[in-house]
């Protein structure tokens, strides 16, 4: 099953503000502000790791992280 761009946005707007989905140091608010330009990026990405069974470290790892 494919993730969709409807998908990823319906998740991107769950999101809690202040927080990062990711080890990079982007807050939520950069990628809502980018989403248009990110997200088909992004989805494209997700799809192929999935596909191919290839995750690149970072998208192996979970860090957790509230920003005050």
């Amino acid at each position: 099953m494919k993730i969709t761009l409807d998908k990823c946005t319906n998740v991107m707007k769950t999101l809690a503000k202040k927080t990062m989905p990711g080890n990079y140091g982007l807050q939520i608010e950069f990628y809502s502000e980018f989403w248009p330009e990110l997200g088909p990026m992004l989805v494209e990405t997700f799809n192929y790791s999935f596909e191919n069974n290839l995750l690149i470290t970072s998208q192996r790892q979970a860090i957790i992280s509230i920003l005050d």
